[in-house]
C-alpha cells in the first residue's frame, strides 16, 4: 500500500478512537452539561486536527526540498538539517520536523514555508553610471 494510503488510514483509525473514547466518556457522564461535553470534544479534536497538520506540512516540506532563497535578501540559503520546532496555530500546537536553513549573507536561520524564486534584492539596487 502506498505510504499516503496507509496514512490515511491511520489517520481515520485515530478518528475512530477519539469517537469512541468520547462515547465511553459520554456513559460515564450522563449529566455532563453541553459546556462539559464540548470541552471534551475540543481537546481531543484539537489532537486530531494538530497530526493532520503535522502530516501535511511534512508531505509539502518533501514536494519542495529544492533551493530555498533567503527572504530578506534574496540569497541561497543553505540546508541545515532538520530541527524539531513547536508551531501553535488555530487547532493547537503541533510539533514538526521542520527543514532547517541558513543564510550566510544575513547570518539568520531560517524554516521557510514554501519555496520562492532566488532574487538577490542587492542586484535589484540601481547601478550608478
Amino acid at each position: 500500500m502506498p505510504p499516503v494510503e496507509k496514512k490515511n488510514g491511520e489517520w481515520i483509525d485515530e478518528a475512530g478512537d477519539m469517537r469512541e473514547e468520547l462515547r465511553v466518556w459520554r456513559k460515564a457522564h450522563p449529566k455532563a452539561t453541553l459546556d462539559e461535553i464540548v470541552a471534551q470534544v475540543t481537546w481531543r479534536r484539537r489532537r486530531l486536527m494538530g497530526h493532520l497538520v503535522e502530516e501535511l506540512v511534512e508531505e509539502g516540506q518533501e514536494e519542495n526540498a529544492e533551493e530555498r532563497c533567503c527572504p530578506e535578501c534574496g540569497g541561497i540559503l543553505e540546508y541545515r538539517g532538520q530541527n524539531k520546532r513547536w508551531v501553535s496555530h488555530f487547532e493547537g500546537e503541533t510539533e514538526l520536523n521542520r527543514d532547517y536553513y541558513y543564510c550566510p549573507k544575513c547570518k539568520r536561520g531560517f524554516f521557510p514555508p514554501g519555496q520562492r524564486a532566488c532574487v538577490d534584492k542587492a542586484s535589484l539596487e540601481p547601478r550608478p553610471d
